[in-house]
């Protein structure tokens, strides 16, 4: 059985210093950064798809080349 609380019932929640939130907020907002840099990163150093270098990469996706490629960009 699922226990609910109905929103008239109080529930004993601790509470969280507004330094606290505020540190985590910018630890997410920098790692947010980190990640959209990564991205960014990898967009623009994808070949053009089409082009001889993207199709190359894309034939040698099952190669052990392509496989070592695949694992050092995730």
């Amino acid at each position: 059985m699922v226990s609910r609380v109905s929103e008239y019932e109080s529930v004993d929640v601790a509470a969280v210093p507004d330094r606290v939130l505020d540190e985590l907020a910018e630890v997410l907002s920098d790692r947010l950064d980190q990640l959209l840099d990564r991205l960014t990163d990898r967009a623009l150093a994808a070949p053009k798809p089409g082009s001889a270098v993207w199709e190359s990469e894309w034939s040698n996706r099952d190669m052990a080349l392509g496989r070592a490629r695949a694992r050092e960009r995730s």
